[in-house]
């Protein structure tokens, strides 16, 4: 939990700095293109992600492990060999995509956005891929790998702050089409940003390796790299077509202002979930990958559970307690809609989280057979069944598919729990179960309760404080104050 909580308080400025900005962000695009516009943004954004995610053959994990490996046998040429191998691959990848998808550009234009007139905005964000494949494929891996948390952590904050001046720059005067341009130049500048600190954390000057698949020692780097690459690129890219397949079923049956509301629960929830996945990728994944028994591996993994459901269920209840205020504040009134949404995304994520943590488990032990398994084929086909189910049913309509994401998550994570049983012998600890308890409890209680007057809001906040205090030892406090109580003195010490 120690080394948890100190990841934790590095990487918790950039995501503090993040979530902020990005409460700007939000709030500015909702004044500026309202419930409709923002359902465009969503629509932008998820092809954006979906185009990186494609480029960058998620050999991200792989990279790190390569990386990790590497610096505890202390051989520097297996280091260099991983950069240059994996920019590499991902630009080899780059170029074919675009190959593929630019001639295209008006004809997914419209299955995209429903309009062929963003065609050329369309075309713009696929060209710049290979720019931002590099942040989130390459340097991010990379600085992880080396535990450079820290300047993972000044690459966020310097990256948001960018991307926020030109956004609010660009969509004053150009509306929807200034957030594509923000797109394609933050896809620049995150390049720069990712190439100067790689070089300043490596000494290594990142470049394509022509002689990639001539040389031995590559040639077997480059089959790592695909293994875990094809491994998590099945699960993610059928977890994103799934999910741009369903919304635009979504907004067919709902329309586009719908798809607008959930893009708001969807918004809220990316700004405050890396504040437990960053711990996973900087703490869980590089641990889990250099343990060997299934007796550390199982407490480890209950050891991240417990982080994760505390952490994760305090955010959440933030959310599910202040939701109007929320749309208020970060949207407008117009965004009220979205209210129960915020409650429903909220219970979900303490899920998410979860499912995240064992499928980052099972990755870490080269465990692909559940990862497919279980985290791709079978979540996003039972997503699929339950939003089909649940579409239909009367007094559910446009909250649809953020309840099939709930009941989604949780039975995939019941389905991972008893995977791990078999697998590891994994078994929750008398502490976890009395957690889960508490927390069930918990969340049911605040989510049902009313939001009438400001001392509802007030028994509610009250409640999280009976819940945390019943739910952390003596210990965990002790050691969270202590990590604190370091990160003050350090700061004191650099000013």
């Amino acid at each position: 939990m120690k080394k948890i909580l100190k990841v934790m308080s590095i990487l918790g400025i950039a995501t503090c700095v993040k979530l902020i900005l990005g409460f700007v962000r939000a709030k500015f695009l909702a004044c500026q293109l309202g419930p409709a516009g923002m359902g465009l943004v969503g629509q932008a954004t998820m092809y954006w992600v979906f185009a990186i995610q494609i480029c960058s053959l998620n050999i991200g994990i792989g990279i790190t492990k390569e990386i990790s490996e590497g610096i505890a046998r202390n051989d520097k040429e297996r280091i260099r060999h991983t950069i240059n191998t994996a920019w590499t691959l991902q630009l080899l990848a780059s170029i074919i995509f675009i190959a593929a998808v630019l001639p295209f550009s008006a004809y997914l234009s419209k299955f995209v956005f429903a309009d062929q007139k963003y065609w050329l905005y369309f075309a713009g964000i696929t060209v710049v891929t290979p720019f931002a494949v590099y942040l989130t494929g390459a340097a991010d891996p990379v600085l992880y790998g080396f535990r450079k948390v820290a300047d993972v952590s000044r690459l966020i904050i310097m990256y948001t702050l960018i991307g926020i001046c030109l956004l609010l720059v660009l969509v004053y005067f150009y509306k929807i089409e200034g957030m594509m341009i923000q797109i394609m130049v933050i896809s620049v500048v995150g390049f720069i940003l990712s190439y100067h600190y790689i070089r300043k954390c490596t000494t290594i000057n990142p470049r394509p390796d022509p002689g990639l698949f001539r040389k031995p020692q590559t040639r077997a780097i480059a089959s790592n790299l695909f293994q875990y690459g094809f491994i998590s690129f099945i699960p993610a890219n059928i977890g994103m077509f799934t999910m741009i397949y369903i919304r635009g079923l979504f907004m067919r049956q709902f329309g586009v202002e719908a798809n607008g509301y959930f893009q708001v629960a969807y918004a809220v929830s990316a700004y405050y979930l890396p504040f437990v996945t960053n711990a996973l990728w900087g703490h869980f994944y590089p641990e889990m990958c250099s343990l060997k028994t299934n007796e550390d591996i199982n407490r480890e993994l209950n050891q991240f559970i417990r982080f994760a459901i505390l952490v994760s269920t305090a955010i959440a209840a933030g959310s599910i307690i202040f939701r109007k205020y929320l749309i208020l504040i970060l949207f407008s009134s117009k965004f009220m809609d979205a209210y129960d949404l915020l409650g429903i995304q909220a219970v979900g994520d303490i899920f998410l989280v979860l499912f995240s943590t064992f499928s980052t488990a099972l990755m870490a032990r080269r465990k692909f057979a559940g990862v497919i398994g279980i985290s791709a084929i079978g979540y996003n086909a039972l997503l699929l069944a339950i939003y089909f189910v649940v579409r239909g049913m009367p007094g559910i309509d446009y909250r649809s598919l953020n309840v099939a994401l709930v009941l989604a998550n949780v039975v995939i994570v019941a389905a991972h729990m008893l995977y791990a049983r078999f697998d590891t012998g994994f078994l929750l600890t008398g502490k976890n179960v009395s957690l889960i308890v508490k927390t069930g409890i918990f969340v049911t209680i605040i989510f049902l309760l009313p939001d009438g007057s400001l001392a509802l809001v007030a028994g509610k906040i009250a409640l999280s404080a009976v819940w945390l205090a019943l739910s952390i030892t003596k210990n965990e406090a002790q050691r969270g104050l202590d990590i604190i109580r370091s990160f003050i003195r350090r700061k004191q010490a650099h000013a």
